[in-house]
């Protein structure tokens, strides 16, 4: 039976395990038998803390009210990513050999265990490749919320880049998304609805910003219009119609260093998922 007859299985099994260890691993509280068990976690949730305690909660960032990102903050974001290809690439050779698992297991109990057994050893690299850019932040003096801030317009909004983009397989000729399934954590479904999220809440606090500053009554009528049109669209993300002209002028300055930057197999790690932590924004089912 090949990979396209056996997604559900495989959709089964990669979302049952992503809930059942992803979804709790990367929660606050998840206690001391799995941070023994998976200190790669541990060293990730820490560095997250130090993160929001410096700079402040993600979701929390103010951008620019025209949305520009001054050229060094760009340089200090595209060195953090130069500093992971190494991790971005382990982490992709590491999901190009997950289907065999799960193909070469005989009976849809023993799938569904392989799969469950392969997300778990996806854990100790996907946390490790988490806890070394928070780290890269601290170091650089960028909080998560710019970054994601930049990442986001600067991949979603700037080059057009699928905000929901993950590993991917070969699968009878063609490629499939790793974590393809209507509930996986990690499954496009989710990565849109929190980056979508994320980028909301930069917009509304941009627009606060920008009123209580007194911004150029332009900018905040853009930011404004922008705001209206996405509350309208619940699928679009914001931006998705064009960048303000200072933002795209931004990113234009940087495009060869951002378009060999942009790296889909581990875009689905970089936006926190988490229910418990006051200071994330978490991904509910509506």
């Amino acid at each position: 039976m090949g990979f396209r007859d056996n997604r559900w299985l495989m959709g089964c099994g990669i979302g049952c395990g992503v809930v059942l260890l992803l979804g709790i691993l990367l929660t606050v509280g998840g206690g001391l038998w799995i941070r023994g068990q998976f200190s790669g976690l541990g060293r990730a949730e820490d560095s997250r803390e130090e993160l929001a305690d410096r700079f402040g909660a993600p979701a929390d960032y103010v951008p620019a009210a025209d949305h520009s990102i001054a050229p060094r903050r760009m340089e200090i974001f595209l060195a953090v990513r130069d500093s992971l290809r190494g991790s971005r690439s382990d982490l992709e050779r590491i999901s190009i050999d997950f289907p065999a698992r799960v193909e070469n297991a005989e009976g849809i109990f023993s799938k569904i265990t392989a799969a469950i057994s392969g997300v778990a050893q996806m854990i100790e690299p996907i946390a490790g490749h988490v806890d070394r850019r928070n780290r890269l932040l601290l170091d650089a003096g960028m909080g998560l919320g710019e970054y994601l801030h930049i990442y986001s317009t600067a991949f979603y909004g700037w080059l057009g880049k699928d905000a929901g983009e993950g590993p991917t397989v070969e699968a009878d000729g063609a490629r499939a998304n790793l974590f393809d399934g209507e509930d996986a954590m990690f499954g496009p479904r989710r990565t849109r609805k929190i980056a979508r999220r994320t980028m909301m809440a930069f917009l509304r606090n941009s627009v606060e910003g920008a009123v209580e500053s007194g911004a150029d009554a332009a900018d905040v009528e853009r930011l404004e219009a922008e705001l209206r049109r996405c509350e309208l669209s619940p699928r679009d993300l914001p931006w998705s119609e064009g960048l303000p002209p200072p933002a795209a002028a931004s990113c234009e300055l940087f495009r060869r260093r951002l378009e060999a930057s942009w790296h889909g197999a581990t875009n689905c790690f970089e936006f926190p998922r988490n229910y418990k932590r006051s200071w994330e924004i978490s991904v509910d089912d509506d």
